[in-house]
């Protein structure tokens, strides 16, 4: 079988005998040196005309010209043939049928012509599907022979080259975030607990006494860098005392305002606190009551702790009073009170501050240099926009994202620059995960994965999304889609 990969092919001498009055004939296709898009789907539309020149189709033979798919010299799949019939050769095939009963397969499709001596010309026009997992090739007609029972001629010719879908990352519209920049209040809150020991119905604080000095350090250590901060507001501070569950609700609500109030001016005088300040701070009680008592004895499997919550449910109410009068009468109280009431007494404080704003394009870009931990997210993403090149923008963008680990602004603005580097493996690391219907999120997970050749995986997203942006890629990835 010989191959001939031009846009006309030359009916082969072994056609050219006795009984195939066909000579030598030349077939030619219109439009010429075609190319053809293929679909994601591996779908083909062609269309093309076959010009056949007077007495190309003997009157006494079948003219064959089957579409096929070829890849470099072999042929891989074969389509339905177009099937033309001779004058004399259409009187056989009755004959045939009649006589001995013999069914043409191609009898309501074969085209029959009339007069031999005129061109003919016979269209093609359907969607062929390819083989899967092909990336190149090229369609192609072959032509056979049938007449005299005694030869089959076969050629090949061209039909038409296949654009198949490639997607290139360069070309491929990435989607940026860019949220308006917005002044917004710069609140920050915070909330610790020391455990300070007081003398027995005492309130004064002992900084030598048991652990007192390293629990105090704690709260210097939470509130001082705040109020030393020249860009921060306190703008609350709440602090509240506790006692131990032994004693009436009114007596220990009074010992633990008043170990509240105390520590209060301990912190005063150790952090230098003015009296403006003095006054945003409040305190209050917070009696611990019995129920931690009972959690500590189931907790060591102390089978007296029965009793105790049987007459806790007993005498319920607002205070644990009238609980407390008979938990002093059973036999076990002084083991309750030696093993189970803490020795130490809790201290917590709430607070929230304030950072000032920046509105200045230089005032903010010096903050993000000395300051970082100062921006707000709004800042920090105005900050990025002002970057003189993509590699600063990512650094800026890393950086907030140590801050504000969710915004989703920067995370996407990453993963596209990341593809606008050709990095889609970076991108996806980014994205993938993330629960979120944004478009532009969306869309860039989709030039990633199509980056990567999964490219099932990026259409499947495309076509979710309206954004321009997604409607172009997806063209990219599937050029007939939207035909």
């Amino acid at each position: 079988m010989k191959h001939f990969l031009t846009s006309s092919i030359i009916l082969s001498a072994a056609a050219i005998m006795a009984g195939c009055n066909s000579g030598n004939k030349i077939i030619t296709t219109t439009p010429d040196n075609l190319t053809v898009a293929a679909s994601r789907k591996g779908e083909v539309n062609l269309n093309v005309d076959f010009n056949l020149p007077a007495h190309t189709v003997a009157s006494r033979s079948r003219l064959f010209i089957t579409p096929a798919f070829m890849v470099g010299d072999t042929i891989v799949k074969e389509y339905s043939p177009l099937v033309i019939d001779g004058r004399i050769y259409d009187k056989k095939l009755l004959r045939d049928a009649v006589l001995h009963g013999k069914v043409d397969p191609y009898a309501l499709t074969a085209i029959h012509v009339l007069n031999h001596s005129l061109p003919m010309s016979v269209n093609l026009s359907e969607t062929l599907q390819l083989p899967a997992g092909f990336k190149e090739g090229r369609l192609v007609a072959v032509t056979s022979k049938d007449g005299c029972g005694m030869c089959t001629g076969i050629d090949t010719l061209l039909l038409a080259n296949i654009d198949f879908p490639r997607f290139e990352l360069p070309n491929a519209r990435k989607s940026y975030m860019k949220p308006e920049f917005k002044v917004v209040p710069k609140v920050h809150q915070g909330n610790g607990e020391a455990r300070l020991q007081f003398i027995v119905n005492k309130w004064d604080i002992v900084p030598g006494l048991a652990n007192n000095k390293a629990e105090l350090q704690r709260i210097l250590d939470d509130l001082g860098p705040i109020l030393s901060d020249s860009l921060a507001t306190v703008t609350s501070l709440n602090i509240f005392g506790s006692a131990s569950a032994e004693a009436s609700y009114n007596h220990n609500v009074m010992l633990a305002t008043n170990r509240a109030n105390s520590a209060k001016m301990w912190l005063m005088a150790n952090l230098n606190i003015p009296a403006a300040l003095g006054k945003k701070i409040k305190v209050g009680a917070r009696p611990e009551g019995w129920e931690p008592v009972v959690q500590a004895m189931i907790a060591a499997n102390d089978p007296d702790s029965i009793k105790v919550r049987e007459l806790m449910i007993k005498y319920p109410g607002p205070t644990d009073d009238a609980a407390e009068k008979y938990i002093r009468r059973l036999p076990c109280w002084k083991r309750i009170r030696d093993n189970y009431l803490a020795k130490d007494r809790k201290v917590l404080y709430d607070y929230t501050w304030s950072i000032k704003n920046f509105t200045n394009d230089e005032e903010m870009i010096e903050m993000y240099k000395v300051r970082p931990d100062a921006l707000s997210e709004s800042e920090f993403l105005h900050v990025a926009d002002l970057a003189v090149n993509n590699d600063d923008r990512l650094l800026v963008y890393r950086d907030l994202l140590k801050f504000y680990p969710d915004c989703l602004a920067a995370i996407n603005n990453m993963a596209a620059i990341y593809l606008e580097n050709e990095q889609p493996a970076k991108a996806v690391e980014l994205l993938r995960g993330i629960d979120t219907d944004s478009p532009e999120i969306l869309n860039n997970l989709a030039i990633a994965y199509a980056a990567l050749e999964d490219e099932d995986k990026a259409v499947e997203i495309l076509q979710r999304l309206s954004t321009e942006e997604a409607k172009f890629n997806l063209e990219l990835l599937e050029p007939s889609h939207n035909n």
